[in-house]
């Protein structure tokens, strides 16, 4: 899994399903990047930009970081004298995989059930993981989906979440 903000660069992310978690629920084919904005979202005829670098994702998908809102990032700004957000995403493909699986079936990777009735489908547990968390932190204009004109939070994982995490 990669997550980070791509500066001074071009790039066009296309080759695996484009998860928005826009209100839409929009899957796309391509994304444009730019300076770390998005700058395009849609078909790979409408991001396709002269000087460009493209990132193929055969296999895997594209999504929007994940955002801890459970985390306090005003409290790391008291110790640490400024908002450090790197700890909001899952840095392996193993902890994306765990989170998701856990909302959606609401067993733990230990095999213990966690109040089943509370079990989520996939894009409820995207949403939780990405919009719905940056607007609790009162960030979601910037973050938390994939639409343009917001942050190139990306995260590459090495499958579609609709077809691993549950099958919900």
């Amino acid at each position: 899994m990669l997550s980070w903000r791509p500066a001074g660069q071009e790039l066009i992310f296309y080759g695996g399903p484009i998860l928005t978690v826009n209100n839409a629920g929009a899957v796309v084919q391509a994304l444009a990047v730019r300076d770390g904005v998005i700058v395009a979202v849609g078909g790979l005829d409408q991001v396709m930009q002269q000087r460009t670098v493209m990132i193929d994702l055969p296999g895997g998908a594209l999504l929007p970081g994940f955002v801890g809102a459970h985390e306090h990032p005003t409290l790391s700004a008291v110790f640490n004298g400024a908002h450090d957000l790197s700890g909001f995403c899952h840095q392996r493909n193993v902890q994306v995989w765990s989170a998701l699986r856990t909302a959606i079936t609401r067993q733990t990777d230990s095999g213990r059930v966690l109040n089943a009735a509370q079990a989520i489908d996939v894009r409820q547990a995207l949403r939780a993981m990405t919009i719905n968390a940056a607007y609790q932190l009162g960030i979601d204009s910037e973050a938390g989906s994939l639409e343009v004109g917001k942050w190139a939070d990306l995260q590459i994982v090495s499958a579609n979440p609709y077809e691993v995490a549950g099958g919900r």
